[in-house]
């Protein structure tokens, strides 16, 4: 709120001081408002960060037990393929007839 103050000398010196004095409490006001605002801006924000936060930790773990997981996987395909290996060359040596090929 925008006023042209104007000052003429003593006689209006109460109107100019009461004038001021409604500016401020004007400005006062609003400052308030504003401030109650971003506070719960602020606030609301807080919970924002700590949801994203969540969702990274859970993230990061989730990503680790996968790459665990993953290194199971390739652990277990090598097994599985020396029994493979193992157990066709024990058939080949009870009967040669089983060779591939």
């Amino acid at each position: 709120m925008l006023l042209k103050l104007r000052y003429d000398g003593p006689l209006s010196n109460f109107a100019f001081n009461f004038t001021l004095r409604r500016c401020i409490k004007a400005a006062q006001d609003s400052l308030a408002k504003k401030q109650k605002a971003l506070g719960e801006a602020q606030a609301q924000l807080k919970e924002v960060l700590d949801k994203v936060q969540v969702l990274k930790d859970t993230y990061e773990t989730s990503t680790a037990k996968k790459q665990a997981l993953d290194d199971e996987l390739a652990d277990l395909e090598l097994k599985l393929d020396r029994a493979e290996k193992l157990v066709n060359g024990w058939a080949v040596q009870v009967d040669p007839g089983l060779a591939p090929g």
